[in-house]
């Protein structure tokens, strides 16, 4: 940061301005270092939300309480994880709620069998109940926390990841009950 804003104030230096290059430089080179500061921490800033966003879902439909007895009820419960984990990731999508800001470029994504996967996603969330939908929405759209959120509808943070649990199941339930593709653990 310091050596870029040196090499920009060699290449702004303006002798013909009358200010001298040792008052010139050090200006030059703080406001590089800050200008860099700002934007590692904004970009850690956003590191960190996304790692913590990701611990709360993960907490939130983990099965604390289950203790398998046998190897196939601890592979019911990761596979139940793990597809309401791809429902988090669905819902995580911004495809969901601003398909018209899509980049219109083609990738892995742009099948016809994802277009109605995010077209089902979209009706089965919108029929949710309205505070099921409200935890979801402002979770993945906002990415809130869960404590923003129960500060904001004036629960706790552990209602908030009840409430994010049973409309994740819910959302499961309504997805692959209408058949077009199943979320099975």
């Amino acid at each position: 940061m310091a050596s870029t804003g040196l090499l920009e104030a060699i290449d702004n230096f303006n002798p013909a301005l009358g200010v001298p290059f040792r008052f010139y430089c050090p200006r030059r080179i703080s406001g590089s270092i800050l200008n860099g500061l700002a934007k590692l921490s904004e970009v850690n800033h956003q590191i960190s939300l996304r790692k913590r966003l990701a611990r709360e879902r993960l907490r939130s439909i983990s099965h604390d309480n289950a203790k398998p007895k046998k190897i196939d009820d601890a592979l019911d419960i990761l596979g139940d994880i793990a597809a309401e984990l791809a429902l988090g990731m669905m819902l995580d999508s911004s495809a969901i709620y601003q398909e018209s800001e899509r980049d219109p470029a083609k990738d892995a994504y742009d099948t016809l069998v994802w277009k109605q996967a995010i077209g089902q996603m979209r009706r089965e969330l919108e029929a949710l109940p309205e505070r099921d939908r409200d935890v979801l929405r402002y979770h993945y759209l906002e990415s809130m926390g869960f404590d923003e959120i129960g500060n904001l509808l004036g629960v706790t943070k552990g209602r908030i990841s009840q409430i994010h649990k049973a409309a994740i199941a819910l959302l499961r339930k309504r997805v692959s009950n209408n058949g077009r593709f199943r979320l099975e653990g």
